[in-house]
C-alpha cells in the first residue's frame, strides 16, 4: 500500500512557531517580546513562553499573530500543526489496521449513496471535497484501467479526473 509513516516524515524537526517570532519577526521589526506582546494585547510572559518554546501556539494567539502580520490565522496554525503531527507520527504509538474494502464498494458509493469514512470515501470537513483512502483510490484506478463502466453518470463526469486529483483529494496520499 502506501509508504510507512517514517518514510513520509521530514528528516528534521519542524520549527516551533516561536522560533519564527524570535529569529525572524522580532529582529526584522526591531521589537522586543514586551513590545510585540503589548501590540498583540497579551501578557509579556504569555508571548515569552511561546517564543522560548515553553508553550505551543494557541488558536487565539494564532489569530492575533495572523491579524498583526496580515498572514492569517491558518499560517500560524499550520506551523503548529506540522510540528504536532511530526511528533505524533514519530512516537507512532497508535496501531490501527486499514479497513479492507470489498470489491464493488467504489461503484456503489460513487453512484450517489451517502459517504462515510468506513467506506473509504468521505467529505473533507474543511472544504467538502471527497477524500478517498488509498485502497479505494487504487480500486477506482484499476476499474478505470480495465474499462469497467462507472456506477452512474455522475461518477462518469469526475472519475476520469481522479488520477490527476483535479476534483478529489486522497486521504493518505499527497498529490
Amino acid at each position: 500500500m502506501g509508504a510507512s509513516h517514517s518514510e513520509e516524515l521530514p528528516g528534521f524537526e519542524p520549527p516551533h512557531p516561536g522560533d519564527y517570532i524570535r529569529q525572524d519577526v522580532l529582529p526584522s521589526l526591531g521589537m522586543t517580546i514586551k513590545d510585540l506582546a503589548d501590540h498583540l494585547g497579551v501578557n509579556r510572559a504569555t508571548l515569552s513562553s511561546l517564543v522560548n518554546r515553553k508553550s505551543d501556539l494557541s488558536i487565539e494567539m494564532a489569530q492575533r499573530l495572523g491579524m498583526a502580520f496580515r498572514n492569517g490565522t491558518r499560517f500560524w496554525v499550520a506551523l503548529q500543526m506540522q510540528r504536532d503531527i511530526w511528533f505524533a507520527e514519530r512516537e507512532n504509538k497508535i496501531r490501527v489496521q486499514p479497513i479492507k474494502q470489498q470489491r464493488g464498494t467504489v461503484e456503489r458509493r460513487l453512484g450517489g449513496a451517502p459517504h462515510s469514512p468506513q467506506d473509504g470515501i468521505h467529505r473533507s470537513p474543511l472544504d467538502g471535497s471527497l477524500l478517498l483512502s488509498e485502497d479505494v483510490r487504487d480500486e477506482a484506478t484499476t476499474l478505470r484501467q480495465q474499462g469497467e463502466p462507472p456506477a452512474s453518470s455522475s461518477t462518469a463526469r469526475w472519475a476520469p479526473r481522479c488520477k490527476r486529483g483535479a476534483h478529489l483529494s486522497f486521504a493518505g496520499h499527497s498529490g
